[in-house]
């Protein structure tokens, strides 16, 4: 009884998360799905079922696969450079803990304490 209760306690406490990842994340995610499948007027009332037009003219599109192209740019020129800076910063200003071994952050993860480098490092 008193798991049960603690539990349904547990369920309590979650709810509000809960409910606002439902609101704002996956009640969005899935109505974006749903109209991707449809022709919608310009005041975005579903006109008429497309199925797979949508995406067939998408990957047709010569706007798509410029964007496309532009995002795995950008993705490639900052990704690195901001982990980089990141590890950089660490190295600098945290120093490595007694004793700790460099593989031991790849082989599990846990919670660390500010003297132990990010896993991702060394």
């Amino acid at each position: 009884m008193r798991r049960i209760r603690e539990q349904l306690l547990g369920y309590l406490f979650l709810s509000p998360s809960l409910a606002v990842f439902v609101l704002f994340l996956f009640y969005p995610m899935v109505r974006s799905v749903y109209l991707s499948f449809q022709l919608t007027d310009p005041r975005g009332r579903v006109a008429a079922y497309a199925g797979f037009d949508n995406y067939s003219r998408m990957f047709q599109s010569s706007d798509f696969w410029n964007s496309l192209w532009i995002t795995v740019k950008f993705t490639l020129l900052t990704v690195p450079g901001g982990l980089f800076s990141v590890c950089y910063a660490q190295a600098l200003f945290i120093p490595q803990a007694k004793g700790a071994r460099s593989s031991d952050s790849f082989s599990r993860f846990r919670w660390r304490s500010r003297s132990e480098r990010h896993p991702f490092c060394g």
